[in-house]
Formats: structure tokens, sequence, C-alpha cells
């Protein structure tokens, strides 16, 4: 209930979702293409993203996770391991 309530206030709530999950959700929300790595497919977040501030939500991801989000063009962005 909370997660529908949420959704009318224009967030989304991930609870324990896997990486490549949220994605497809947040691209519904986004010109282009957004997507990520096989290899980072599959880490799991929990939080609360806003849908008009998807920048944020993909800085927050880029914080919070061992990824980095990489721009390849102004519409296709791709989310990678971060490395060293």
């Amino acid at each position: 209930a909370e997660q529908g309530s949420a959704w009318t206030r224009g967030m989304l709530v991930a609870l324990d979702w896997r990486l490549d999950e949220l994605l497809v959700e947040l691209s519904r929300y986004r010109h282009g293409f957004l997507t990520c790595s096989s290899d980072v497919a599959g880490l799991r977040l929990t939080g609360t993203f806003l849908l008009d501030d998807l920048e944020g939500a993909l800085a927050n991801l880029q914080d919070s996770l061992p990824v980095r989000v990489r721009r390849l063009t102004r519409y296709w962005v791709r989310i990678e391991r971060r490395t060293a």
C-alpha cells in the first residue's frame, strides 16, 4: 500500500530490488535508453527515488553502489561496475 501511495506523490519505492529491475521502472519516466552491464544487474538495493529527478536518482545509485553512470549520449545511459 505504501508503494502505491508513494507513486501518487511522484516517488518510486524499491524494496530489495535488483538494479536491472529498478532501471526498467525508471526507464518509464525517462526518454532514451537506461541500461546496465550484466555484472551489476543483480546488485540489490532499497530506496525511494523521485520520479521528477532521475538525474538525482542516478547520482544516488553511483554513491551507494559500486557502479558508475556512463552517459554514452544524451539519451543513452549505461550503468557499469566502478573500477579502481
